[in-house]
């Protein structure tokens, strides 16, 4: 009976875990996306308008390279310099164009 399944402990245990697995991927998003709009905003403000390929290529960098394309954002000299190291950035992350 399905009810019967639904209130065993390991179905319980099998749920919660799916859960806390959605609750931290969802959090792990969140944070990607708040550090991409970070690092898109520090370009905007030193180069005025972004191309719009530069904050997607952001927007769809893993959260582990944000911390490197912060960087990027905040010592480069030109926009083309931030699109080579953004390109540089997300090739060694495994995120990038070949």
């Amino acid at each position: 009976d399905m009810v019967m399944l639904r209130e065993s402990p390991w179905y319980l245990e099998i749920e919660q875990e799916a859960l806390q697995r959605g609750m931290q991927k969802g959090l792990e998003q969140g944070l990607q996306q708040g550090q991409a709009a970070l690092v898109v905003q520090a370009l905007s403000r030193r180069f005025g308008s972004v191309p719009e390929e530069l904050a997607a290529r952001v927007r769809s960098a893993p959260l582990s390279a944000m911390s490197a394309l912060l960087d990027v954002a905040l010592t480069v000299q030109t926009l083309d310099e931030a699109i080579a190291a953004v390109d540089q950035v997300l090739t060694q992350s495994g995120n990038g164009v070949s």
